[in-house]
């Protein structure tokens, strides 16, 4: 039997960016408007690819705030970078204060799947940086380092298999 302590909590809020929408609202102004979130990658499909991509621009981060030294971030993942906005934004949304929570115990869990940036592990491990850098298994580690959390943490990869089932 699950013990349930009366001062357990679930923060739920959400942190959300998407191509060509930096939060649900403009996503939902540009679904309403039926507009593309879409990019084409080249003038025309070769071959019979696709060339529409969804692009997410990551290139702003202020690197101090979450504590995280500037060369370091340079030859991080940008979705660490997303992941810490993200979960900033959802703890707004759930009318939380960052600074309320810190030290505090309380456990982060996420869940991520292959990136499209594993290619920059390879300049990375010159730096120093290779494993914090991309390690999908940072990504909590690296929320509970910003916030000084004292709870558990966990990381879940998904893995997308060709017939579109995540395992």
């Amino acid at each position: 039997m699950l013990d349930i302590i009366k001062e357990d909590v679930v923060i739920s809020g959400i942190g959300a960016h998407f191509a060509k929408a930096s939060n649900m609202e403009e996503l939902k102004q540009r679904l309403y408007e039926n507009q593309s979130q879409l990019t084409a990658r080249w003038p025309q499909a070769a071959g019979g690819v696709c060339n529409m991509i969804g692009e997410v621009d990551s290139n702003h981060f202020d690197n101090s705030y979450f504590g995280i030294h500037r060369q370091q971030c340079t030859f991080m993942d940008p979705m660490h970078r997303l992941c810490l906005e993200r979960t900033f934004e959802a703890l707004l949304d759930a009318g939380v204060n960052p600074t309320e929570v810190r030290g505090k115990r309380i456990g982060v869990y996420i869940g991520s799947s292959i990136g499209e940036n594993d290619n920059l592990f390879l300049e990375s491990v010159v730096s120093g940086f290779g494993i914090t850098g991309h390690s999908r298994a940072m990504m909590p580690n690296r929320v509970s380092y910003w916030l000084n959390l004292k709870g558990t943490f966990s990381f879940l990869f998904l893995l997308h298999t060709p017939t579109g089932e995540e395992v």
